[in-house]
């Protein structure tokens, strides 16, 4: 359940770093899940952008212990720095710039 959290935080950070790089283009194709719908066509960009979503809403940020299947995020996994540092490494491991 740790190696699932740390998988879980790396998308997070990997959509910040994504939303920062790319808010200027907007696109809206659905992708079957209601919360991704959600988040797509119905929540205010500027509200989901760079953001944890689950259950049609911006997850809220928790603190002290939760379990792995809780509602909502720790801090760490919108951190900006961190999100910046994973976007660098993940294309260095793919011989790519975006």
């Amino acid at each position: 359940m740790i190696a699932y959290g740390r998988s879980k935080t790396a998308n997070i950070l990997f959509a910040v770093e994504f939303d920062r790089r790319h808010k200027a283009r907007v696109q809206d194709d659905p992708q079957g899940a209601a919360t991704s719908v959600w988040a797509a066509f119905v929540a205010p960009a500027e509200e989901v952008g760079g953001r944890y979503c689950e259950d049609c809403q911006v997850s809220q940020v928790t603190e002290g212990l939760i379990s792995p299947v809780s509602p909502g995020l720790r801090p760490y996994a919108l951190d900006p720095e961190h999100a910046k540092a994973l976007w660098a490494r993940s294309a260095e491991l793919v011989g790519e710039r975006f």
